[in-house]
Order: structure tokens, then C-alpha cells, then sequence
């Protein structure tokens, strides 16, 4: 059996999986043309690549979709990556053809001269995961697809690759109220993200995708920013964004972000926790029941806490403790090529 890889996104992609696209040139989204690069070597690169995987049947004159993956260049603080998203895959029997499919994204990761390649493996413990579901700018609706993450995992590992780091999300229905000590004030994302230039002077804190730019982030989707104040000083701060994912699937685009008059009035019920800084763990648990309940969040049935790096069993113990369960996590495994 013989395989190629083409650059294109499979059209059976969209009616495999509800997606959502959060990074720019949302209207070339669809194209599978987006017009975003970045200086490499002196030269201007292409960022973004979406790979697919076909098997060749000669015999039978026909040619198969094995799987596909969102894969983007990228400026780390390890220097210039490939990032591969999640692989969607569409058969059963896929051994053989990631291998191939690997072995041909480090190929060209060597010829462009690139550092190393980076793997987003997802690996699902809930019915349902909110968006973002993903540390890039592609988010699936992780229900709805087969991750094979021991799969990809043990494959990877064998190929030469290691765990870079472990994330958790978790995810509660609404919390029971109590008398909390903290002061939840609203406060725009852009004063919230400022404070995170400052994330070392706080001892917990979520775990992000180590970029220099912006071109693999999430950005322009509506957010929610909240401090968290004790004595008049700031105990702690969140970026929420609601779960677009409900409205891709609802309206069938993968760009949400197109229709802002529309999701400014969608009712979502599901919200995420995606960036959040904390000076303790009791700070950051009553932070998070004062969250819940707050009056301008209230009608959503579940909120989730994203970026709980593995390492950090502290903040896991806490979590579980008042109700929280694992609803994910994200297995980034890392090759090094110069």
C-alpha cells in the first residue's frame, strides 16, 4: 500500500466534525488558503499547512482519506516548530500510514531548517469537552471524533519523540454557594492579559502554549475577564471565553467569530476558564466559587478550568475536592531535529 500527503483539507473533514477556527484570516478559513507567514532564515514562510493523508489503491485505480491534521510553523521560546494538531482520522487501520505521515512532516520540518516538531494528543474522560479544546487556534468538538491518543502516544514514542507536558482540564456543574471572602470585580481582557506579563510573581498559575507571537493562539473571540481582590490587593485573575463550539455546531460554520451581532446574543451554556493566575489554592478555589455564582454568569449549566499543567497535583487534590472531575487531557510530545 502506498500513501501521499496532499495539502488540502478533506471536505468529508466538515461533516466528520464540528470545528471552530479562532486564528486570522477568518474569511480564507474555508479556502484552506490563509494568508499568514512569518520571517524564517531571511526568507518569508507560510504558517499555515493542513495536511492530508491519502492511501493509494494502483490495483483498484482508487485513492482513501486516512486521516488529516492542522499543522502550522511557529515561533516558540525553543525557536522556529511544527506544530501538528489532534490527526482526524477516517478508518480504522492507521499504523501504518502515521508513521509515514510523520516521518514526512519531520522531513520537511529538516528542510525548512526548523527546530523540532510539537503534537497535540487529546485524550477524552468526559461526554463533553467546552471550547477551547485546543493550545492552538484549531478546536474540535472532541465527542464526536476518535482521538487513538495511546495509539499516537505509543507510535510517537517509538519514532523518538518524548512528553513535553501533560494538561488537564476539569470540568463542574454550578457550585454550591457559600460565603466566600474574595471580591470579584469585571475588568477588560486586555488589563487581565497585561497581568499575566507578570505571571511569575504568582505560584499557580495555567499552563499556555510557549509562543513569542500570536499567529497560533486563539484571539478575538469574546472573553470574559474577572480580578480577584482581597484587602485591595489582586489574589488572582481569569480569562473566561464561552463554548463556541455550541454555536458552530448549531449554525454549521467553523467561524463563529464572523458573526459577532449573533454570538453577542447566542445563549451558551457551557463557559471556560482559559487563562487564570492564583496566589494560593484557597484563593483560587474561592475565587472560583465566587466565579459561578457571579450575577453575569449565571444560566450557564457548566463551567470548566482549562491549563491545570499535571505537575501542579496541589491545584488537581483542591479541584477534586469541591466537586471538580477531569473532563481531558493534552499530551504534548515533542521531537528535537537540530
Amino acid at each position: 500500500m502506498e500513501f501521499k500527503i496532499e495539502a488540502r483539507m478533506p471536505p468529508r473533514l466538515f461533516s466528520k466534525v464540528s470545528l471552530v477556527y479562532s486564528g486570522i484570516g477568518l474569511r480564507y478559513f474555508h479556502t484552506g488558503f490563509i494568508p499568514s507567514g512569518l520571517m524564517h532564515l531571511g526568507k518569508w514562510v507560510w504558517r499555515f499547512y493542513p495536511l492530508t493523508l491519502v492511501r493509494l489503491d494502483k490495483t483498484q485505480e482508487q485513492h482513501e482519506e486516512v486521516l488529516f491534521s492542522f499543522c502550522f510553523i511557529y515561533q516558540s521560546i525553543n525557536g522556529k516548530r511544527f506544530f501538528v494538531t489532534q490527526p482526524i482520522t477516517f478508518v480504522d487501520d492507521i499504523r501504518e500510514g502515521f508513521e509515514f505521515f510523520i516521518e514526512n512532516i519531520e522531513d520537511f520540518a529538516k528542510e525548512a531548517c526548523l527546530n523540532g516538531v510539537d503534537i497535540e494528543l487529546h485524550q477524552v474522560l468526559d461526554e463533553y469537552v467546552s471550547y477551547p479544546t485546543s493550545y492552538t487556534c484549531i478546536s474540535y468538538d472532541l465527542s464526536s471524533i476518535s482521538c487513538n491518543h495511546d495509539v499516537f502516544v505509543e507510535q510517537l514514542r517509538s519514532m523518538g519523540y518524548k512528553e513535553y507536558v501533560k494538561v488537564w482540564t476539569y470540568g463542574i456543574a454550578p457550585l454550591d454557594d457559600d460565603e466566600q471572602t474574595v471580591c470579584l470585580q469585571d475588568v477588560s481582557p486586555e488589563s487581565v492579559s497585561r497581568m499575566f506579563i507578570y505571571e511569575n510573581l504568582f505560584s499557580y498559575r495555567s499552563w499556555t502554549l510557549p509562543t513569542l507571537e500570536h499567529g497560533l493562539k486563539p484571539f478575538g473571540t469574546p472573553q470574559i475577564a474577572k480580578f480577584a481582590s482581597r484587602d485591595g490587593l489582586t489574589e488572582a485573575a481569569f480569562i473566561l471565553r464561552p463554548d463556541l463550539l455550541e454555536f458552530a455546531k448549531k449554525y454549521r460554520t467553523p467561524i463563529p467569530q464572523l458573526y459577532q451581532k449573533t454570538l453577542g446574543k447566542y445563549p451558551f451554556s457551557n463557559l471556560k476558564v482559559v487563562m487564570w493566575l492564583a496566589k494560593d489554592i484557597d484563593t483560587l478555589l474561592a475565587s472560583l466559587k465566587k466565579l459561578i455564582h457571579s450575577e453575569t454568569l449565571k444560566g450557564f449549566k457548566r463551567t470548566e478550568i482549562a491549563g491545570v499543567e499535571d505537575r501542579l497535583e496541589e491545584v488537581k487534590r483542591a479541584l477534586s475536592g469541591v466537586g471538580f472531575r477531569p473532563a481531558c487531557y493534552t499530551t504534548i510530545l515533542s521531537k528535537e531535529l537540530v
